[in-house]
């Protein structure tokens, strides 16, 4: 097996997940690739897959093709679209199934995280955090697992200093880094 990289390894390590329940196989990220024309980063598979079903903190999910209740899939993605009608209204952001739309993958709260596909390509590769509160949208450098554990850490660049402190109070204030679910 080869080895995970060090920030997606640190996460998976402070979640403390020994068997992941409604961990998605590779065959349920091919058929979610395959309905959805995307490919999902390979750091965001690795990191669904070996934690499971479950919330970082005080419930900030991230979307499972494996969830046995609301699972991944082109139909959540289009349902979801409901929750940001008040975003699509005061900017010019395009959601999924449009082309190159953000593509709906995590929330807490009022906050929200998506991929953005590459130009002229399904490849998902930037992540984006989106603050519904004040419709304020943040490209965010690295990938999902380096974010949750720079986040968790206190580690990440200042770049927004005070928003993501109030995202970090948010996500775990007083609670466990994962609370993974119960078979």
């Amino acid at each position: 097996m080869p080895s995970l990289p060090a920030d997606l390894a640190k996460v998976i390590e402070l979640a403390g997940v020994r068997q992941p329940t409604q961990a998605p196989t590779p065959q349920d990220w091919e058929r979610l690739e395959a309905k959805t024309g995307l490919v999902f980063p390979s750091d965001y598979k690795q990191l669904i897959s070996g934690l499971g079903k479950g919330y970082f903190g005080m419930n900030l999910r991230f979307e499972n093709p494996a969830d046995s209740y609301n699972p991944l899939s082109h139909a959540l993605l289009l349902d979801h679209l409901e929750w940001f009608k008040g975003i699509m209204a005061c900017t010019s952001l395009k959601f999924y199934p449009e082309e190159g739309g953000l593509v709906f993958v995590g929330h807490i709260d009022r906050h929200y995280f998506f991929y953005l596909p590459e130009k002229r390509s399904k490849n998902l590769r930037q992540l984006v955090w989106i603050d519904s509160n004040y419709n304020v949208v943040y490209p965010l450098d690295g990938s999902l697992p380096s974010f949750l554990y720079k986040l968790y850490m206190g580690e990440y660049p200042k770049l927004f200093p005070v928003k993501l402190e109030d995202l970090r109070a948010t996500i775990w204030h007083d609670r466990p880094f994962f609370t993974a679910h119960k078979a």
